[in-house]
């Protein structure tokens, strides 16, 4: 069984949000910033129904949509 000292944490969010936590070893892995980027974008172009919420978390993505990104 595992307890609150086993934690393994993972997910697409910022690190901010456990940096109070007493960690004995932390790692973070980061994609390439260009590759994730044009992944990213290549998504965007891709998928053509977007809620609300995510309009508003990705402001770039109405550009992307328009055709002027």
């Amino acid at each position: 069984m595992y307890g609150k000292d086993d934690w393994i944490v993972f997910g697409h969010f910022g690190v901010y949000q456990y940096s109070l936590i007493d960690w004995d070893l932390a790692i973070i892995l980061l994609r390439n910033p260009v590759k994730r980027l044009l992944s990213h974008y290549r998504y965007f172009k891709q998928k053509n129904d977007f809620p609300p919420a995510a309009i508003s978390r990705h402001p770039e993505l109405k550009n992307v949509l328009n055709g002027t990104m």
